[in-house]
């Protein structure tokens, strides 16, 4: 490989080679063993630092990355924040358009094709082996890649950390900007869209529950898919700097963006959106003079700084992300996490049997218990799903609590069968108070005696008086 060598130190090379290959070879062996997972990038990078100690370049390493891999940590965090702020201002979230787009631009949403095509939904093969190592591997691949521009073509790492940190934080944007709602999303939680195959509940949640909680932290970063624009600019660089060996780089970013619409991660749309972004960003960094100059200055700044300045901004980098993240954690807890009115109106009705649900639940929620009921009865005959028929049910019998009915509350709870011990008291007080004491006192009973920590059954007991007779309903936590 002459022409990808020629400029690099061969120690440099061989080491590389020698990462590469170990890399390539744990592909293999998990997928040979059915563990299709992911490396975090804390994992990886005592690797990269190794590489370069190996290389003799353990110096030039921390002046070149340290600021770069703190910032990347600091973008994973504000991801989360993203969400947090979402959810605690109630900022629009936005859910049809990117539908509408798909259909728009296929004629249906390409998802559906694809997986049939492909067979999903029969079992896990090879094809989805091949969806899930590529999705996967976005979190990992553009450590390598720029180890390998840092070790063979270190004149384009500069601008690689530039561009890279360029196309995340203006993802950021983005996902603060128009916060978009994925197909998964669509299907599982609204049931705007028809069923998915879950190949990436198959691939993944029994094999890497941190994975998919990894994916929560912001499960509306879906425009632009930054899946795709990683991969995308990793292709660019590739190209530019390493000739016909970039293609094989633009093999596996078509193979990333596949995995992402196969796995219904992402719409089509979103894909676009992403490689559009990679693409705007390597022509600002590489072909506007102006900016090229500004971006080549500052780098040359950064290089003569002292190293022990790199260390202290990247120490106040990772700083600022325990901050983020903590802020992030807090704002989180005390936000509501149901979907605004506005999504509801705007994006579900008329498009998802679950409008219903969700506007009994707000009705609920903001003591409109009538309206409430009457949002909650519908659901129950339109929802798709036991646990959401379930829940209405249950949130019948409060709402009907609140408004003294108690025949509606035993008939609603009925329907639920087991009560959490909040509706397991309602329940207890509506059967006294509609002439079923016997059985209200019994049930009284069971909760003091399995649920102790719960407070305040003697006080409501002492207000009931009137006996009855009921059916006994089960109750856990």
């Amino acid at each position: 490989m002459p022409d990808l060598v020629n400029r690099a130190d061969p120690r440099r090379t061989w080491v590389l080679c020698g990462v590469l290959a170990l890399y390539a070879a744990s592909l293999v062996l998990l997928v040979a063993l059915d563990q299709i997972t992911m490396v975090w990038k804390s994992l990886v990078i005592p690797g990269l630092v190794l590489a370069a100690a190996l290389t003799g370049q353990l110096r030039a390493f921390v002046r070149d990355w340290a600021l770069f891999l703190g910032a990347v940590v600091l973008f994973d965090v504000c991801r989360a924040g993203v969400f947090s702020l979402i959810r605690a201002f109630e900022l629009p979230v936005y859910m049809q358009y990117a539908i509408d787009w798909d259909r728009a631009l296929f004629g249906e949403i390409p998802i559906y094709p694809f997986q049939q095509w492909m067979g999903a939904g029969a079992g896990i093969g090879a094809f989805d082996r091949l969806m899930g190592v590529a999705y996967a591997s976005h979190f990992l691949a553009f450590l390598l890649f720029g180890l390998s521009l840092w070790l063979l073509r270190p004149e384009s790492f500069g601008r690689f950390k530039l561009a890279m940190l360029a196309m995340m934080y203006a993802g950021l944007l983005g996902y603060l900007l128009v916060p978009t709602v994925p197909p998964w999303m669509a299907h599982e939680t609204f049931f705007a869209i028809p069923p998915i195959a879950g190949v990436a509940g198959q691939l993944f949640t029994a094999k890497l529950p941190a994975l998919t909680a990894a994916f929560a932290i912001n499960p509306v970063a879906a425009m632009p898919s930054l899946h795709c624009a990683f991969p995308a600019m990793l292709a660019l660089f590739a190209l530019r700097d390493f000739g016909r060996w970039g293609f094989a780089m633009a093999v596996y970013a078509l193979l990333v963006c596949a995995s992402t619409v196969y796995l219904g991660q992402h719409y089509v749309v979103d894909v676009l959106a992403g490689v559009a972004l990679s693409g705007v960003v390597f022509v600002a960094v590489h072909r506007l003079p102006a900016l090229r100059a500004r971006v080549d200055g500052l780098l040359r700044r950064l290089s003569e700084l002292p190293l022990t300045t790199h260390a202290l901004a990247t120490g106040l980098l990772l700083a600022l992300t325990q901050a983020v993240g903590f802020g992030a954690g807090e704002l989180a807890a005390a936000s509501p996490e149901l979907p605004t009115p506005g999504f509801v109106e705007r994006e579900l009705a008329g498009r998802s049997p679950m409008a219903h649900y969700y506007r009994g639940l707000h009705a609920h929620r903001d003591g409109r218990h009538a309206e409430a009921r009457v949002h909650l009865e519908r659901a129950t005959g339109e929802v798709p799903v036991e646990w959401a028929r379930i829940a209405a049910r249950d949130l019948q019998a409060r709402s009907a609590f609140h408004e003294g009915d108690w025949p509606a509350v035993l008939a609603s709870a009925a329907e639920v069968g087991q009560l959490r011990p909040g509706l397991a008291l309602m329940v207890a007080e509506s059967l006294v108070r509609s002439g079923r004491a016997a059985e209200g006192d019994a049930l009284f009973d069971r909760i003091e005696a399995e649920f102790p920590e719960i407070e305040g059954v003697e006080e409501i007991r002492s207000r009931l008086a009137r006996d009855g007779r009921g059916r006994r309903l089960s109750v856990v936590p």
